[in-house]
């Protein structure tokens, strides 16, 4: 099933995603290193222990996001944000759990004491939850907008272009294009006047709607237009101007 055009999660597919979430990995376990014990002794040990558990964490979450891409794709924003975070979650825990583990092992294996008692496992579970929670919130809050920031972008451009196509008018322009062909030789002159018609019709059309143009340039443009239509179509076009004042040049 094709995925549809609301799904905000970023693909974590790709390697510059997995890069990314590599990258942001490293920053955090900095960032929370130095808050928790600053420059001491024992920074690089506890910076290499922290980035270890959340690189587990955010590389396993990337790689359940990228395999749960196209069921997350069929879920509406509130369902399918609830799952992504109950998926990083669920990473979190199995990673807490395998660090915790990995450790008391290693010490039990060293005849060392267990770092991390019974009673003590459960409160760093809930505070690595917590924490999971809220980065997670906040990281699917920014894909969020981030997708409908780009989403809004694409849509602007595409009705910008569908609004330029619609004030060009191809058929016209093809047709008068044609008209001068024919005039080239015939009437050099005429298919001067023709190109400049066609100039001013075409700079009045791609102008911003929002401006203001005084009323004898809306004169001149429409007769402009007569102009050039007369040209293909002789007297087939009848046109009278009634109690106006017509201008006789078109200032741009």
């Amino acid at each position: 099933m094709a995925e549809r055009a609301g799904f905000y999660l970023p693909d974590f597919c790709r390697a510059r995603s997995v890069l990314a979430v590599i990258l942001i990995a490293a920053i955090v376990a900095l960032v929370f290193t130095l808050a928790r014990h600053g420059v001491t002794a024992k920074f690089w040990v506890e910076l290499a222990r922290i980035s270890l558990f959340l690189l587990w964490a955010a590389l396993g979450t990337a790689a359940l996001w990228c395999g749960a891409r196209g069921l997350l794709s069929r879920l509406d924003v509130v369902s399918g944000s609830a799952f992504a975070l109950a998926i990083a979650l669920a990473v979190t825990a199995l990673a807490t759990g395998g660090a915790m583990w990995l450790e008391d092992y290693t010490n039990r294996t060293l005849g060392a004491a267990a770092v991390h008692p019974d009673g003590e496992r459960l409160q760093v579970l809930l505070r690595n939850l917590a924490v999971c929670a809220i980065a997670g919130g906040l990281a699917l809050r920014y894909f969020y907008v981030s997708h409908q920031w780009q989403v809004n972008v694409e849509a602007e451009a595409q009705s910008r272009v569908r609004a330029l196509q619609a004030r060009i008018r191809p058929h016209f322009l093809f047709n008068s294009m044609n008209t001068i062909a024919s005039l080239t030789r015939t009437n050099p002159r005429a298919a001067e006047q023709a190109i400049a018609d066609l100039s001013d019709l075409f700079r009045a059309s791609l102008r911003e709607h929002r401006e203001r143009i005084p009323l004898a340039h809306e004169i001149e443009i429409a007769r402009a237009y007569e102009r050039v239509e007369r040209l293909r179509l002789g007297d087939r076009l009848p046109v009278s101007y009634t109690h106006l004042t017509l201008p006789t040049k078109l200032e741009v």
